[in-house]
């Protein structure tokens, strides 16, 4: 048994048998060793009863713990009890624990061995994760987006704003032929966010330019019609714009990667639509999306997978324009013809350095797909949801309009709304799901 047992430590169970498992083999020669072992004890047993009898006159209860010792385990547990044997016989004695420990220890043979999982490659195996180097949809032609693409965006966006906090986001699952899989570190370019509490900011500028741009949208935009309709009741209102012009208070990103920067606008009281007293009570909270760079950590254990996201950047190390990818700062989103063929920035790259840990590795953005992308969720994603005083829903313009309104007003079957703490919690949960969405 020692001699198989060091052959076969830390080998594979097939390594030195092939047709029987290693348990197995240990049970059968500790079998036929306890059995020639086994044998003699009894004999002697049986014996020494006939010897230790022929020398002197002994009791018949004597004589029966004696016979029943040589013929079995029960007659060699009562002989081994008697503690008086021990000092007539102790020779036969020695012999029953002998018998006994041959007995008791069988059921633990096989827990002399144990399998343990040392890992190793293998060499027939399939093991891969998705991750993105590039984000192109141009080719020698110039841009030229594929069918679908649209309602892939759309599904990814509406289905993270959507998510509730107990549910999980739909990822890309690694592919692994064996139940247990570790990758390296690896990157893959992404879609980040940044969310900031813009009324907690003591630019004042800032917070009067919002007021300006809100009261524009106010008067001039798709929700006019909504707004005069209301007339003087009082509601609650939520509301997403896009900034018109860049904000310095988004510090993670460089303008030219950002696809979106919005503000949302709400507030935590009744107001009336007509009263412009009431309107500049609003409440900001700004979000940011760009493209990133990103690292993680993949495993496989059971069968179960889990991905980390280690780190995340975002660093130009080259580009062949300056403009910046966010549709509407570009125009794009109003029919500019930058992007058509023969365009000025037609085939227009920016490139970003990997994650920490990976940035000999570059990634790179083809500037029209980055600003198409940037076109379908600025105009999904701009919107306002209105909502009487039992928060109850009386208009709604925008994909995700509910969706925001539950971020701010809770749920909106409930009277209570949450306070500044958690809408903040909520506006940035629900953010950063629709940034890992449009990432997957």
């Amino acid at each position: 048994d020692v001699i198989i047992l060091g052959l076969a430590d830390r080998q594979p169970p097939t390594k030195i048998t092939q047709l029987v498992t290693i348990n197995s083999l240990i049970q059968f020669i500790t079998s036929v060793a306890k059995f020639s072992f086994m044998v003699p004890i009894v004999s002697v047993l049986g014996q020494l009863k006939w010897l230790w009898f022929k020398g002197d006159a002994r009791s018949l209860t004597d004589f029966q713990l004696h016979d029943g010792a040589g013929s079995g385990g029960l007659g060699s547990v009562k002989f081994s009890l008697t503690l008086r044997m021990l000092f007539k016989s102790p020779i036969a004695w020695l012999a029953t624990i002998v018998a006994l420990s041959g007995f008791f220890t069988s059921p633990l043979t096989q827990q002399a061995i144990g399998y343990v999982s040392d890992r190793q490659a293998l060499s027939n195996g399939t093991a891969s994760v998705l991750r993105a180097s590039t984000f192109s949809r141009s080719n020698t032609t110039g841009f030229n987006p594929v069918y679908g693409d649209e309602l892939l965006v759309q599904t990814a966006y509406l289905t993270a704003a959507y998510q509730g906090r107990n549910q999980t986001l739909p990822g890309v699952d690694p592919i692994c032929s064996s139940s247990d899989c570790d990758w390296p570190i690896y990157g893959s370019l992404g879609i980040c966010a940044e969310t900031v509490n813009i009324s907690a900011s003591t630019n004042s500028s800032l917070l009067s330019w919002l007021q300006e741009v809100f009261f524009f949208e106010l008067q001039n935009s798709q929700y006019k019609t909504v707004f005069a309709d209301a007339g003087n009741a009082s509601y609650y209102l939520a509301l997403q714009m896009p900034f018109v012009d860049p904000s310095t208070e988004f510090k993670e990103a460089p303008l030219q990667t950002v696809i979106s920067q919005a503000f949302i606008g709400y507030f935590n009281n009744p107001i009336r639509l007509t009263s412009y007293t009431d309107l500049a009570k609003m409440q900001y909270i700004g979000v940011s999306l760009y493209f990133c760079t990103q690292s993680f950590s993949t495993t496989v254990k059971g069968g179960i997978h889990n991905t980390s996201e280690l780190a995340y950047t975002n660093n130009i190390v080259s580009r062949s324009t300056t403009t910046s990818v966010n549709s509407y700062w570009t125009s794009v989103i109003y029919g500019a013809t930058i992007c058509d063929p023969g365009g000025p920035l037609t085939g227009s790259t920016i490139t970003l350095s990997g994650a920490t840990g990976l940035s000999n590795e570059t990634y790179t953005i083809d500037f029209c797909t980055g600003t198409y992308l940037s076109a379908m969720y600025v105009i999904g994603t701009t919107g306002a949801i209105l909502l009487n005083l039992q928060f109850a829903v009386v208009d709604a313009v925008g994909q995700i309009s509910q969706a925001l309104g539950i971020a701010i007003y809770g749920d909106l079957s409930s009277s209570a709304i949450p306070d500044p703490a958690t809408q903040y919690g909520n506006i940035k949960f629900m953010m950063e799901n629709i940034a890992k969405s449009l990432t997957s």
